[in-house]
């Protein structure tokens, strides 16, 4: 599983390289070993260029189980979402890529 938040609203058609944003990715690596990764991109207007950050948010010290990885992934998307990041493109190879809005974050 892996989504990209945004702030700025984007679409299929555009999104800019200059938004922030994070993305989060579930990956299996073998058996019942699971690792969750964040990364994060930002424009740095001082240097004129694109930074990134990346960070495993599971522990090496022993493997991580997918209900343990699901968990941490689903509170660091809760996390970013709180902060503003509603907008989420999701890359999907088998049914094609996917654009939405956080629902729990559309106010009305």
């Amino acid at each position: 599983m892996v989504e990209t938040f945004y702030k700025a609203e984007i679409t299929a058609e555009k999104y800019t390289e200059s938004a922030e944003y994070y993305t989060l990715a579930l990956i299996h690596l073998t058996g019942s070993f699971f690792i969750v990764t964040e990364h994060h991109g930002w424009w740095d207007d001082a240097a004129n260029k694109a930074r990134l950050k990346s960070t495993i948010l599971t522990t090496a010290d022993e493997p991580t189980t997918e209900v343990e990885a699901r968990r941490i992934y689903d509170e660091q998307r809760t996390y970013l979402v709180s902060r503003g990041f509603i907008h989420v493109y999701q890359r999907d190879i088998m049914n094609g890529d996917h654009i939405h809005q956080v629902p729990s974050a559309v106010k009305g």
